[in-house]
């Protein structure tokens, strides 16, 4: 909790002979101390590049707290990863968890979200779906490829963490365990994205499996990933938490379960886990899921999509100095970008206007002269517009007029000089090209407009909402096919989205894969049914999906509007009268 004293600030962090490590303070944790090796990891510019990534993606513009960033969520990530392994250690010396465990724990939890892109789940759940449909891409994917980067570009400095994890003090003690096959690097990548072959994590052996629970736990959800973003974003947008993450990192043990270590916790805490995935879901509910928050995101991601050929924005997954300056500042670079940018551009569409000009004119054919005085003509003419025209808009149609395919024949009927002709056509080709960058800006105009458009709170007008029966939600197409059945021809001006509220294992009780234990006998793992539970602590069902509809002009298309009402009428619900 915030302002709480860390039980485990006191415990020494290893050393290292060439730095320091460094304290941060925290609202959330309180004072946070990291290992030297952490600090090199931090001070890197991708690690640094979460300062400009927004934890919460468009909830900002609806909640005015919510202003943290990846940086310092990721920085609570790795302190509660210490915090948890080394709370393991000293209750369960056996388990033969050792400093390079640790560091390599809270390596994982440090960089868990390099990755994340502009406006985080924006960016891979919306954006990129759109802007290069066909490619499997996640976030966490790009955390693994900006993790290796920086181990590359820091060896090619001259410091080697892979070597500075195997100097850890345990060095002369794992050799004599034979331990020193351990892949320090693969294991802290299977922490962050899971083993390339599911099951098969080679990072360390199966007894020390219960490690791969702490950052991202794949089996029940418990991780301090979680247990971090739910204090951090209920301080920020002034939710109530009622999840308490130090109980259960007081409280956890590993046990084995059938062949398996596990990170089990006490049954009295059995209330506290059931509070966290309601907590889960009601910041889904409240917040992340929000319908003005999702309209604002839908725009931007629509505004971003707008500007992305002139911004080369979903392209900078590709390269990771790209990606590294890829931030939320796009935002801003797209809103501020003015006409006069484009000046290079329009002096070399000139230039070759003129080229082409001068060609032309050097042709002596004078059965040709008035079909040639034509084409100069309108080169003449685009070329004088271009040099004086404020309006992006007009250039691109006097170019479109001017490149047509039938001219070019003509003028290659028209010369009989070969290199001539060659370079006539290039000249075509070249401002072809200036055509479809033309294009690319009048996009930015639009994207410009939308992201003003946000800011000024001019938003996409929420129309209404309806719960998805069981088979509607099954049916991926079901709600396109909606839009396209109520707006008809103004589909292009009419949406949806889709929101899904469960306690983060489908429509399962995530309780049913927690193991605990008693105070009797800490060496026993049993579950806990639902009957033994309190039923005010377990809702009727584990998952919902709800659809959302939304009319791209704030101002309402009252011919959607009312097919819309029809449809709720259909479905005996009622239009959405709030407001945004």
């Amino acid at each position: 909790m915030p302002g709480e004293k860390d039980p485990s600030a006191a415990q020494s962090v290893p050393e290292s002979s060439t730095m320091e490590s460094k304290v941060f303070n925290d609202p959330i944790h309180g004072h946070m101390e990291f290992h030297p090796i952490l600090v090199k990891i931090i001070d890197t510019p991708q690690f640094q590049r979460l300062r400009y990534i927004k934890q919460l993606g468009g909830a900002y513009f609806v909640y005015p707290g919510a202003s943290h960033n990846r940086f310092e969520h990721s920085l609570g990530v790795a302190h509660l990863a210490g915090r948890l392994v080394r709370s393991l250690k000293e209750k369960q010396p056996e388990l033969g968890i050792n400093d390079r465990d640790i560091v390599c724990v809270e390596i994982a939890g440090l960089c868990h979200d390099l990755g994340h892109g502009p406006f985080s789940h924006l960016f891979d759940g919306m954006f990129m779906p759109e802007a290069r449909p066909g490619t499997a891409w996640k976030h966490e994917d790009m955390s693994i490829k900006m993790f290796d980067y920086i181990v590359n570009k820091l060896k090619n400095e001259g410091y080697d963490l892979e070597k500075e994890l195997k100097e850890l003090p345990e060095k002369e003690e794992l050799k004599k365990l034979k331990k020193t096959e351990d892949d320090d690097l693969q294991f802290i990548k299977e922490m962050i994205n899971g083993p390339v072959k599911k099951g098969e994590y080679k990072g360390r052996p199966s007894e020390k499996h219960f490690l791969y629970e702490i950052v991202a736990n794949k089996r029940s959800g418990l991780d301090v990933d979680k247990f971090d973003y739910f204090a951090r974003d209920s301080y920020h947008l002034g939710i109530k938490n009622s999840f308490d993450h130090n109980r259960y990192i007081t409280f956890a043990r590993v046990i084995k379960v059938g062949n398996e270590w596990q990170i089990c916790t006490r049954d009295k805490e059995v209330e506290n886990i059931y509070e966290m995935f309601h907590t889960r879901a009601s910041l889904h509910r409240k917040a992340y899921q929000h319908k003005t928050n999702k309209i604002i995101e839908v725009m931007i991601k629509d505004a971003f999509l707008k500007a992305d050929k002139y911004f080369m924005i979903s392209k900078a997954i590709d390269n990771m100095e790209d990606y590294t300056q890829l931030t939320d500042g796009i935002f801003e670079k797209i809103l501020h970008w003015r006409y006069e940018d484009t000046s290079s551009l329009k002096r070399n569409i000139i230039d070759d206007l003129s080229k082409a000009q001068e060609i032309l004119q050097n042709i002596n054919d004078p059965s040709k002269a008035q079909e040639i005085q034509q084409i100069i003509d309108d080169l003449s003419k685009a070329q004088e517009i271009l040099q004086n025209i404020n309006d992006l808009s007009k250039a691109q149609e006097i170019l479109q007029n001017i490149i047509d395919p039938s001219k070019a024949q003509k003028i290659q009927q028209i010369i009989n000089d070969p290199s001539k002709a060659q370079e006539i056509q290039q000249i075509i080709n070249d401002l072809s090209k200036a055509q479809e960058i033309l294009q690319n800006i009048n996009g930015l105009f639009k994207a410009q407009e939308i992201l003003q458009n946000v800011l000024s709170r001019k938003l996409y007008k929420h129309l209404g909402k309806t719960k998805m029966t069981d088979v509607e939600a099954n049916n991926k197409t079901w709600g396109s096919e909606q839009v396209n059945r109520i707006a008809g021809e103004d589909k292009d001006d009419f949406g949806h989205f889709i929101t899904k509220f469960d306690f983060g294992n489908k429509e399962e009780n995530p309780i049913d894969k927690v193991y605990f234990y008693n105070k009797f006998e800490n060496k026993k793992a049993f579950k806990i049914p639902s009957e033994q539970v309190s039923q005010f602590l377990l809702p009727k069902q584990f998952s919902e999906k709800w659809i959302y509809f939304y009319g791209k002009s704030s101002d309402g298309n009252t011919q959607v509007e009312e097919a819309f009402s029809e449809f709720c009428k259909q479905r005996n619900i009622p239009p959405d009268s709030s407001t945004n």
